[in-house]
């Protein structure tokens, strides 16, 4: 019986990191004037990072990293190994999770929003010499950062109902001991 269980939340898991990378490029295509878009990936990551701990963070950011580098970047590894630190970063909060409590998964996402930003600009751009880092900060991290926080909010509650009815149906009490 665990193990139908694990199969079915692998696969909607799955299923749903398919959902944001398609969502997150939809929205790359419709809105091409704004050329600033919200991570849904790094919201995914961090929402069930933060509901399920740094396994479950690392294995998603892990896996929706891969599928941008194999589908969407030049070199394959980087987006993985940056989506994977911050699943993993997301995934330290699990302690302090509570179903009522919105301001801490946002700054999770923000936080995370923006170590997945800074990391690729140290690694796309200050390892080719180009250091202008005031420019890449207010014209792509803050507002990035900014939509990516605001779809959090707008998307942490169905995230949320996804997590306690599909995928842990025998959840644990706000109170977490380990």
């Amino acid at each position: 019986m665990k193990i139908l269980s694990f199969i079915k939340r692998t696969i909607i898991i799955l299923l749903l990191i398919l959902f944001a990378f398609i969502l997150q490029n939809t929205f790359s295509l419709y809105m091409r004037s704004f050329s600033i878009i919200p991570n849904f990936l790094i919201i995914l990551t961090c929402i069930f990072g933060y509901m399920n701990g740094k396994t479950e963070g690392m294995f998603i950011g892990f896996v929706a990293g891969l599928l941008v580098d194999i589908l969407a970047a030049d070199v394959i590894g980087m987006n993985a190994l940056l989506y994977l630190y911050v699943g993993y970063f997301s995934g330290i909060f699990n302690r302090l999770f509570y179903s009522d409590m919105i301001w801490l998964p946002l700054s999770i996402i923000g936080i995370g929003d923006f170590i997945y930003n800074f990391g690729y600009y140290v690694i796309r751009f200050v390892l080719r010499n180009k250091l202008d880092v005031t420019f890449y900060m207010k014209n792509i991290m803050i507002p990035e950062l900014i939509f990516t926080v605001f779809a959090g909010f707008i998307l942490f509650k169905l995230l949320y109902a996804i997590n306690t009815k599909w995928l842990y149906k025998e959840r644990r009490s706000t109170l977490n001991f380990d």
